[in-house]
């Protein structure tokens, strides 16, 4: 088994790609100082945010040691308030965990540290003396010859890889090695209540799929393990005398030239793949052949389950299939999504370079450019960005905001009454909550809600510093940046936070907790704007 360790990663300032002590980070820039509210040209409050007072407090998530490299920073998710990342200097690696520096070793596999979810648990593979070793919550494995693949399980409670004992393979569930193998494809996949692991595994070329300890098979060949989403059903695809047969809970079905794109519905009661046949391919679902196009999408079900979409492509031309009948034809078409209460099904078709978003079938407006549509949460509403004559704007429900150079991404608030979306004029850029414009910013990053929608953060920069805007006011403590693949995460209504770093004196991670002190609630007042 191959022994893989880190490359250093690069950050990025709002010039140019650079190093700074050969430290490395995805990053967003940052923020000014002052607990400052800022209004509009007028003078005016910024529009729908009500005022607040913020209380900071910064906590060091650990300094780097200098002339360290990082490699792999990791947070913990959905919470983001921990932090991990492995470090060398000369010819030594370690993992720090919130500012904890682990025990000195020769090198640390690529991928790790890793978090589990929900229970802040850190695991990472370390190779030392031609052996690999698991460090799972401090507690190192016995050596062996080859380790990779690490993952928890969704609960957090249990963990597995992939190891290598002499010429066998196997995969280790806490710390438990399992039936070897010559060959253990991939990482061991969990059920989503994580009571079971599956692997796929081979001894003299015969395939298994191996689920909770018990082998199907053998097989030529196997491939695309999947749980139901309830965890009692499991599905594989398997080579059979040179056809490919859907295998459920351990009964094969028809054989086919080849098989992809295994999907269970939401309610694990339905299952569907992509099949070929005649060289042409056609979704199955629950055993039953849609009609073969030369080619289709992986099928998506609604979130109900009941209704079942994919694209496909007959000739020149695609469409989307719903429920056996088929949209209008474009030339290209984007991802269909749906809304929660499964009502509505949109996408974005293109035809002679024109793209239109369409909602059930409907075709929208014509632009020169439009992004993914997305829906509120309630599924009411509809929106997305659109250009025409080089200008962006949003398009809410068919209506067209004010146009600029260019948008972002909207985003609904959770209670679906607000949507926000970073817009840029010139070399500035603002966030516009329900289309009235906030303040401008050398630059801003995504709009994130409270969860009951009565407060709006998102990180800006001031003199090539960041911090948090809430509702209008800036946080007094700037940073270098924010970690860009880490949104701000709100713990309540009136509490979030972000990990961000200072470079000066030495580089130094913090996670800057912000209370919320709000004058009223609510988040909507008097004139409004609308889109």
């Amino acid at each position: 088994m191959k022994k893989v360790t880190y490359r250093p990663m690069k950050f990025r300032n709002k010039s140019s790609w650079f190093r700074a002590s050969a430290f490395v980070l995805p990053m967003l820039l940052l923020l000014p100082a002052g607990n400052t509210a800022f209004g509009t040209e007028d003078g005016s409050s910024p529009p729908l945010l009500q005022e607040v007072r913020l209380k900071e407090t910064p906590v060091s998530l650990g300094k780097v040691p200098a002339g360290a490299k990082v490699y792999g920073i990791r947070v913990n998710l959905p919470d983001a308030d921990h932090l991990a990342y492995a470090t060398r200097i000369n010819d030594k690696m370690a993992v720090h965990v919130d500012g904890k520096k682990g025990p000195d070793v020769e090198s640390i596999a690529k991928g790790t540290p890793i978090f589990s979810l929900h229970t802040d648990r850190v695991a990472y593979i370390v190779y030392e003396n031609n052996k690999a070793f698991t460090v799972v919550d401090g507690i190192k494995s016995p050596g062996l010859d080859g380790a990779t693949d690490l993952t928890f399980s969704p609960d957090g409670t249990s963990w597995a890889c992939r190891i290598q004992e002499g010429k066998k393979q196997a995969a280790m569930v806490d710390g438990n090695i399992g039936e070897r193998f010559d060959f253990v494809n991939g990482q061991p996949l969990f059920s989503p209540d994580s009571k079971k692991t599956a692997i796929l595994a081979a001894n003299n070329k015969e395939w298994f799929a191996v689920v909770g300890g018990k082998k199907h098979g053998p097989y030529d060949g196997v491939k695309e393990p999947a749980f139901s989403p309830d965890s009692t059903h499991f599905a594989f695809a398997a080579l059979k005398k040179k056809q490919w047969i859907l295998v459920c809970d351990g009964t094969e079905g028809k054989a086919y030239e080849n098989i992809s794109a295994i999907t269970w519905s939401p309610d694990s009661n339905h299952l569907a793949c992509v099949a070929q046949a005649d060289n042409m391919l056609l979704i199955v679902e629950d055993g039953k052949e849609h009609e073969p196009y030369r080619t289709v999408s992986a099928p998506l079900f609604s979130p109900d389950s009941a209704h079942l979409s994919y694209s496909a492509q007959k000739g020149k031309k695609w469409v989307v299939i719903s429920d056996g009948k088929a949209g209008p034809k474009f030339d290209v078409l984007g991802p269909t999504i749906s809304n929660a209460d499964s009502s509505r099904l949109a996408y974005v078709g293109i035809r002679k370079n024109k793209p239109v978003v369409v909602v059930n079938g409907k075709k929208g407006k014509k632009y020169d450019s439009v992004g993914m549509p997305v829906f509120s949460p309630d599924g009411r509403h509809l929106a997305y960005r659109a250009m025409k004559s080089n200008r962006w704007f949003i398009v809410k429900d068919g209506v067209e905001g004010q146009p600029y150079d260019e948008v972002k991404r909207p985003e609904f608030s959770p209670d679906s009454s607000t949507i926000a979306y970073v817009a840029t004029r010139g070399e500035n850029r603002t966030m516009v909550v329900n289309g009235a414009e906030q303040a401008p910013f050398e630059d801003v990053g995504p709009p994130c809600f409270s969860p009951d929608g009565n407060t709006l953060a998102y990180k800006a920069l001031v003199e090539d510093r960041w911090g948090i805007c809430v509702n209008g006011t800036l946080t007094e403590n700037r940073y270098m940046g924010f970690l860009k693949s880490v949104p701000i995460v709100f713990g309540s209504n009136t509490t979030l936070h972000g990990i961000a770093l200072k470079e000066k004196p030495g580089a130094e991670f913090f996670r800057l907790e912000v209370e919320i002190e709000r004058a009223n609630d609510g988040l909507k007042v008097k004139g409004q704007a609308k889109i």
